[in-house]
């Protein structure tokens, strides 16, 4: 159970790094190597990986935030055994991540790929599906 300790950690860290570069990369560190670790509760892992693209996110590296989005939804969205594995808290955690990487493909005008973000929170049915939808509705009025 070590590993809620060390995600408690890096919460703490990423709270008191505010815009520290430094004390983000901390941060960053403890998260990817949480996510490295084998046998990992699959709910535990959607939170760690929406936590280490937050760092990102706070320094303004969309692309670096993006990579890490991806990574994340593509471990689940990717694997539909793992996707219908998620407890509860995993698919909320999942959910952001999904609803993050839509916003910052919008911020990128490249709203093809916001969409299909967002149509896949849709399809499977995640926390925040109806914020996807009016999203989509969104997209679809200014094309």
């Amino acid at each position: 159970m070590r590993y809620i300790a060390e995600l408690s950690r890096a919460d703490c860290m990423l709270a008191l790094a505010g815009n520290d570069p430094d004390g983000l990369a901390d941060a960053v560190v403890i998260l990817e190597r949480l996510l490295d670790l084998p046998n990992l509760p699959l709910d535990f892992q959607a939170e760690a990986a929406q936590k280490w693209a937050f760092a990102p996110i706070k320094r303004g590296a969309s692309e670096k935030a993006k990579e890490v989005l991806w990574l994340s939804a593509d471990r689940f969205i990717g694997n539909g055994e793992k996707a219908a594995a998620l407890g509860a808290a995993g698919r909320y955690w999942l959910a952001r991540s999904m609803l993050q990487l839509g916003e910052i493909f919008e911020k990128q005008d490249n709203l093809v790929e916001a969409r299909k973000v967002y149509r896949q929170v849709i399809a499977y049915n995640l926390p925040g599906r109806h914020i996807a939808i009016s999203r989509v509705d969104q997209i679809l009025e200014v094309e």
